[in-house]
């Protein structure tokens, strides 16, 4: 066998070796649509794209050799699906409840998230707050469905409590929902309505002095892709990341980001 010969072999039998340690270090994950500031959207199709969170997992993944993230923007159920398969490597931001700790590895949780409720000052010119869920009957309450909203609500829905609840797919549907009187309420995290809302102009949609629930958000893997190391290697960053300020830095101008 010729010289030449003998180095093309070689190639193409270290090939599939190459091929699929590349495709090992690429992390797919998931979302199911913008959530400004926090995730702007992207027009490339396996781009995270801009945000404020995904500033800061590009920073957490600058820091731990080998890996490279993508995003693909999906419907919420199908993302979750998705995950409990493994079809993908996780999801690039979402809350944390017992039923996806069944199927998913959580990181540490990354920034605390108010969820507050929020209502036009149209429908109630005079004002609106809560302090139990009696304040709730004879509402109409909007929420992201799958999401959670504080243990006193989530016990309340379970168990029979009077609540008349429509759930949407994506937080954008229940401000016009709000606008056009079609709810009263409507439960948000803080941080992404008060930036919507600005955007829009939308100044009539006020914030109750109450919140819901502060909620921690996180990334996770699913457990199918058997990540506990990167899990690992990605929480002793995020621990250096809290404790000298810089996560806080790269979100210290959350309120007045575009």
């Amino acid at each position: 066998m010729k010289l030449n010969e003998i180095i093309l072999t070689s190639l193409l039998l270290l090939l599939p070796f190459y091929a699929c340690s590349n495709s090992d270090k690429v992390l797919l994950m998931q979302f199911s649509a913008p959530w400004p500031p926090l995730i702007m959207g992207s027009n490339n199709n396996d781009s995270c794209g801009r945000g404020l969170w995904i500033n800061v997992i590009d920073r957490i993944f600058e820091q731990i050799d080998g890996f490279k993230v993508k995003c693909t923007m999906t419907p919420w159920a199908r993302v979750l699906q998705n995950a409990k398969k493994g079809e993908i490597s996780g999801i690039i931001l979402l809350g944390k409840n017992p039923d996806r700790e069944q199927y998913l590895d959580y990181v540490d949780w990354i920034i605390s998230s108010r969820v507050s409720v929020w209502y036009s000052s149209k429908k109630f010119p005079s004002g609106l707050e809560w302090e139990n869920m009696n304040d709730f009957v004879g509402l109409k309450i909007g929420k992201i469905r799958g999401s959670t909203n504080g243990k006193e609500f989530e016990f309340a829905k379970s168990n029979g409590f009077p609540l008349d609840i429509i759930e949407t797919s994506h937080e954008l549907q229940l401000y016009k929902m709000l606008l056009a009187g079609r709810i009263d309420v409507a439960a948000i995290p803080q941080i992404i309505a008060k930036n919507r809302i600005r955007q829009n102009n939308w100044n009539e949609l006020k914030e109750m002095n109450k919140p819901l629930a502060e909620d921690k958000l996180y990334f996770a893997f699913s457990k199918k892709k058997k990540l506990g190391d990167l899990v690992y290697k990605a929480n002793e960053v995020i621990k250096i990341m809290k404790r000298n300020g810089e996560i806080e830095n790269i979100l210290y101008s959350l309120d007045n980001k575009d």
